[in-house]
């Protein structure tokens, strides 16, 4: 029994997209493992609840969800301290990753409506003014074809782990 070809491409994305977000999330995890172990705590920072560090961690994954739809990664450097390496490296990820998928999905006519990230933090640490995380992110990505007849809003899901380090600048926490 052979599959039709749209199910062929449904199944076909969703295996790139999940590939794509294993392999971010090792990368991220080699980058925040090293910076961690290559620097020197600071002056400490008041913990947050973890409804609070949730709260801001999804902030920040949503803000770099939406640069998927909106093809707009202007807002993606505030979100990385990029005075050091690790921090520009993982913004330029970032960016790749971006305007890879905008290619890819346009290669197949596949237009992204909404992309968003939810996160259950499994671990938290305050080293001086950074903080460690453990963290599980689910994305949702919503589709459509955009050469279909009568549009049908498609979804997927990938689930993620991280380990992340923030830092907190002039009261902002962004990724380290």
């Amino acid at each position: 029994m052979a599959f039709p070809s749209k199910l062929k491409d449904e199944i076909l994305f969703g295996s790139i997209i999940l590939l794509i977000c294993i392999l971010c999330s090792f990368k991220s995890y080699k980058a925040a493992e090293k910076s961690a172990l290559c620097s020197e705590p600071k002056g400490e920072v008041e913990p947050k609840s973890e409804d609070e560090i949730k709260d801001e961690v999804e902030k920040i994954y949503n803000l770099r969800s939406k640069a998927f739809v909106t093809h707009d990664a202007s807002e993606l450097p505030k979100l990385f301290d990029t005075s050091q390496r690790y921090g520009k490296w993982a913004l330029e990820h970032e960016l790749k990753r971006i305007r890879y998928l905008d290619k890819w999905s346009s290669e197949r006519d596949i237009e992204f409506r909404n992309v968003e990230s939810t996160v259950r933090i499994k671990n938290s640490k305050m080293e001086g003014n950074k903080l460690k995380l453990y963290l599980e992110e689910s994305y949702k990505f919503e589709y459509m074809y955009t050469d279909d007849e009568e549009p049908v809003l498609n979804a997927f899901g990938v689930g993620i782990r991280h380990w992340v380090t923030l830092i907190n600048k002039e009261d902002n926490w962004v990724v380290y």
